[in-house]
């Protein structure tokens, strides 16, 4: 098993290596520009927030993490809508599968170059979090529920976007329809609350898709640290769970399973397409 997993690594790390050096090359400047705003950033979020007191430091905490989520969102799809599209437009998928690829080891190693993409961006403020908490009032389940809510949706983020890309021939199309459904996943899922629970006299005190939105965990993961409670939204999904278990850790674990799905949808359709490319 660990030979395995060793030789399956060992097939993905070239591509990994490639993409991640291909994209900090195209926007160096970009970057460096971007590390130098955070560095100042950092530094003087971090100063003032030393006198402040505990409840505001917990405020700048689980507002940073919903700005590193909503990138992840916005730069991380963008970066895996294009990946495969991309190998399509620059015609370098023939190349890949000589190298003795499999489909499945491409798709994973584009969602793990994301992932090392988008943890490179996210690092200032993951940092700037870490030292908030540590020089306030530590705590450990407001960090590691962030860090966990994070990993979850970028992950999300990067296998949703690799799936598009591997469904669309250009990278505008398939940019298009990632924005297209994030919106309808973030901002339009409630209106099913409307549909399905319209005719019930209580309706509104129904909210299950509204809990599902990303922006919803994201409110409710400030919510539940910065009022010192946790939030449950109207009908709380953690209730499943006698309460034990806030609703953001239970929705992003839902979240990452069903990644895990995307995922392998993903490598499915693709492993098919480059069979049909050969034949």
């Amino acid at each position: 098993m660990n030979e395995k997993i060793k030789n399956f690594a060992d097939s993905i790390s070239p591509l990994i290596f490639l993409d991640f050096l291909f994209e900090s090359r195209k926007n160096l400047t970009r970057l460096i520009i971007y590390f130098v705003i955070s560095l100042g950033l950092i530094i003087t979020v971090f100063f003032m927030q030393l006198s402040y007191s505990d409840s505001s430091r917990a405020g700048v905490i689980n507002a940073f993490f919903i700005i590193i989520c909503t990138s992840s969102a916005l730069i991380g799809g963008t970066y895996s809508a294009a990946s495969i599209t991309s190998e399509k437009e620059k015609k370098t998928l023939t190349l890949l599968r000589m190298s003795g690829i499999s489909g499945v080891q491409i798709i994973i190693g584009k969602i793990v170059s994301g992932f090392i993409y988008m943890l490179a961006l996210s690092l200032p403020y993951l940092v700037l979090t870490l030292l908030l908490t540590l020089f306030g009032d530590f705590n450990f389940f407001r960090l590691a529920g962030g860090l966990f809510m994070w990993a979850g949706f970028t992950f999300f983020y990067l296998a949703a976007g690799v799936l598009i890309s591997v469904l669309f021939k250009k990278n505008a199309s398939a940019n298009s329809f990632f924005y297209f459904s994030m919106f309808t996943l973030h901002f339009l899922i409630s209106l099913l609350d409307e549909w399905f629970y319209r005719p019930l006299y209580d309706y509104s005190s129904y909210k299950f898709f509204t809990n599902l939105s990303p922006i919803d965990v994201w409110v409710n993961f400030s919510s539940s640290h910065l009022y010192g409670s946790t939030y449950y939204g109207n009908d709380g999904i953690s209730s499943l769970f006698n309460g034990t278990v806030p609703d953001y850790a239970v929705i992003t674990l839902l979240y990452i399973l069903f990644s895990i799905i995307l995922t392998l949808f993903a490598a499915n359709i693709f492993e098919k397409y480059l069979r049909w490319r050969e034949d």
